[in-house]
């Protein structure tokens, strides 16, 4: 095999790997380096490989739309199989070969995912009910979209501070993170939509998806208000800072 599975492994930066959930540490990225060995093997390349795996997670979301648990639970391992060749294409621009636009594609066919996945879950619950809320409850939905939204606003927002800030100011904000922000880092990653993958697929089992939404409607409307707020205070000292 001309691409190894530990060729790939090598070529994962230790901080790349630890910006992720826990379960795509352990679980995803691992497998990762076997798909893209594979991929590698057809000479598929990266932007081919994240119009996969967005093709993978929109059938994924489109299964939770019908009222049968089996296709519910096949659509919720196809989101976990989605996060896996999310790491793919990473792996096989980084070992291989890097593609023009390939941080937009992969970014596009990322947050198309992650947005429609709760509104998912919301249309799942409405249909077959959950553990606290019943049948036909319009809320459901109502909260599926709501917590896409603040998902979605929050990761646009920060990247447009990215976009607006120094890539060097980034990197030493991110080595001189206070613990109450590594807390909080911690948590973003591990309970927002693409950390609460393993979840879905629990509570889709237990008929339990209510409390899913539920919680990251709350969860991330806490993310979104946070961070924004911390962005601001941020942006006044720094120039304050420059003022002087």
């Amino acid at each position: 095999m001309k691409y190894p599975p530990s060729f790939f492994k090598s070529h994962l930066p230790y901080s790349k790997n630890k910006t992720g959930p826990l379960y795509v540490q352990y679980f995803c990225r691992p497998i990762s380096y076997i798909t893209a060995s594979i991929f590698a093997q057809f000479s598929i390349q990266a932007n081919a490989a994240s119009l996969i795996a967005g093709v993978i997670g929109l059938i994924a979301c489109s299964l939770f739309y019908v009222s049968d648990l089996t296709l519910n639970i096949i659509g919720a391992l196809l989101l976990i199989v989605w996060m896996i060749l999310d790491c793919t294409d990473g792996n096989l621009a980084r070992a291989i070969k890097p593609q023009k636009y390939g941080d937009f594609v992969d970014a596009s066919s990322g947050y198309f995912i992650l947005a429609f996945v709760p509104i998912s879950l919301g249309f799942s619950v409405y249909h077959t009910g959950g553990a606290l809320i019943g049948e036909n409850n319009i809320w459901m939905i109502m909260l599926g979209a709501f917590a896409a939204i603040t998902d979605s606003l929050a990761r646009l927002i920060y990247q447009k501070f990215r976009n607006a800030s120094e890539k060097k100011v980034i990197e030493e904000d991110i080595k001189k993170m206070s613990k109450k922000e590594k807390i909080f880092k911690f948590m973003t990653k591990n309970f927002s939509v693409s950390g609460m993958l393993p979840f879905v697929l629990v509570g889709t089992i237990l008929g339990a998806l209510d409390i899913i939404i539920i919680f990251q409607f709350l969860f991330n409307s806490f993310v979104l208000t946070a961070s924004y707020l911390w962005l601001l205070v941020k942006v006044h000292k720094e120039n304050k800072e420059m003022a002087f």
